[in-house]
């Protein structure tokens, strides 16, 4: 069964529906149902749960094991595509906890998680477990690249379920607006003397090449310079390629083990670190370097006596954003090596010759970004 599906935002979608396993079966306007006795040698119909709700395909996660990903149609809040782990499938009250999350609603868990069950026994017959994906950017042997929910091919598109790592990430990458649109937002870069500007808009789409490239991790770009001459705009401006540029920045108040988390599961994306100003010396000099070493330090899970399972190293573009050059310590001067830093020396009237009118339509130029990417 095909069935179009308008979301929220006003975007339609087609899915396919599957076929549910035996017994039970789609009913003519949605929703699960079973053939039973009906105790006078006859057959009734018995509704189990009166919305679509799916099994998708099963998941091996690294960190959670068995997945499954289901698939639930919400008559006004579209469709909502989430993974549970195989061991609540097989607790009652687990399944009920993990399904009503999402807004399913139902007094028979009972019945609802023998359908799961019979899913779950019927994809193990018939296929492997996909992979789950821990990171985001191009897969080992170059043939996809992983951005959100979309697994992209050259020839076609697949969905990725999300994984233990990606989960808290997937809502940042989903488009807003229309291409036009952001093509008219990112053209205001298109003008003389804007050229740094221009610079740090397209390492976005440098970011995803970089892997390509032998024997360089990752590099980083530190723009600084005064208030108002568009630093914070450009990288927001950068990220929007991508998705949402206000929940992909990351911030000086973040924690170091969050930065290098955010590196590993981006793999190829660009970073952007905005408002680094009153980063130490020695703190922003043991960023660069990890960041340009293009992995994360081992470290040792908390709950078992082995070290943790790192992701694939990374190798991608990072920008950050501070008002004055920071003085980095000695030791670690050669990770400069893939570190740029550029001044903006600030004018009389306005740095860099920017054009008139800069300072007063930045803050504008910020909200158009943050409605279209």
């Amino acid at each position: 069964h095909v069935t179009n599906v308008t979301a929220p935002s006003g975007a339609t979608s087609k899915y396919v529906i599957p076929q549910y396993p035996h017994p039970y079966f789609r009913g003519a306007n949605g929703g699960i149902y079973v053939r039973v006795p009906d105790g006078q040698d006859g057959f009734v119909d018995e509704m189990i749960y009166h919305n679509d709700l799916y099994v998708v395909n099963r998941l091996h996660d690294m960190d959670q094991g068995e997945m499954i990903v289901m698939r639930l149609h919400l008559p006004h809040d579209g469709i909502r595509e989430f993974t549970v782990p195989f061991t609540a499938v097989t607790s009652k009250e687990e399944l009920r906890k993990q399904l009503s999350a999402q807004g399913v609603a139902t007094l028979h868990m009972d019945k609802l998680m023998k359908y799961t069950m019979t899913w779950v026994n019927e994809l193990q017959a018939a296929e492997v477990a996909h992979q789950a994906r821990r990171q985001f950017g191009w897969s080992e042997d170059h043939t996809s690249f992983t951005l959100g929910n979309k697994q992209i091919y050259a020839n076609k598109v697949e969905t990725n379920p999300a994984s233990t790592k990606t989960a808290g990430w997937m809502p940042h990458f989903k488009p807003k607006g229309t291409l036009e649109e952001w093509k008219e937002t990112i053209n205001f870069y298109n003008q003389d003397n804007l050229a740094l500007h221009q610079f740090v808009v397209c390492r976005a789409f440098g970011s995803v090449l970089l892997e390509f490239f032998e024997g360089i991790s990752s590099s980083l770009f530190h723009i600084n310079g005064g208030t108002g001459i568009g630093k914070t705009t450009a990288m927001q401006a950068m990220l929007s390629v991508w998705g949402n540029p206000d929940k992909l920045m990351a911030r000086e108040e973040d924690t170091y083990n969050a930065k290098m988390n955010r590196y590993e599961v981006f793999k190829n994306l660009p970073i952007c670190m905005d408002e680094m100003t009153n980063t130490s010396p020695k703190a922003l000099s043991a960023l660069i370097y990890q960041i340009t070493a293009g992995r994360q330090k081992d470290r040792m899970e908390q709950s078992a006596n082995k070290n943790r399972t790192l992701g694939e190293p990374w190798k991608s573009t990072g920008s950050l954003s501070a008002k004055q050059m920071p003085v980095l310590s000695c030791r670690d001067c050669w990770s400069t090596k893939k570190y740029v830093s550029i001044s903006i020396p600030m004018a009389k009237k306005r740095p860099m010759r920017l054009p008139y009118g800069y300072y007063a339509i930045t803050d504008t130029q910020a909200s158009c970004t943050f409605n279209t990417y």
